[in-house]
């Protein structure tokens, strides 16, 4: 259970990752895995000009303390078109590049021309997936 002098200095200590974006909206979660809060995961999610996820970053998750960094892509009609799978980038919780994460991604899946799950809509209202391709 979090204290109210916990809370307090939980808000006290809101701060901006060197790096991260400050023209993009974004939510940075901590969550810490020790009592005494000496270790933590953090992530941060960025979100397009519709109020949509578009990036998720895993912030300093890989052995070498860099963060993955995954893109959401849409459609026209605002459904999920792309889940694109995780990249590495510097390990600072910014926004990337579209292709530098495109690019990132294909080399940690071995070379793979297409390192995304593309999903298919039945053309009706329903907006049903009838096929997923990755």
């Amino acid at each position: 259970m979090i204290t109210g002098s916990e809370q307090r200095t939980a808000r006290a200590n809101r701060e901006i990752r060197p790096g991260q974006s400050t023209s993009q909206n974004y939510i940075s979660t901590r969550t810490y895995t020790s009592p005494d809060h000496s270790g933590r995961r953090e992530q941060v999610v960025y979100f397009d000009d519709l109020g949509r996820p578009s990036q998720t970053a895993d912030c300093g998750i890989t052995p070498d303390g860099k963060d993955l960094v995954s893109l959401q892509e849409y459609d026209d009609q605002g459904r999920k078109l792309r889940t694109w799978l995780p990249a590495k980038s510097a390990g600072n919780g910014n926004c990337m590049a579209l292709s530098s994460l495109q690019s990132g991604a294909s080399s940690l899946a071995g070379g793979d021309a297409r390192p995304y799950l593309q999903t298919t809509y039945e053309a009706s209202p329903l907006n049903r997936p009838v096929a997923q391709h990755g």
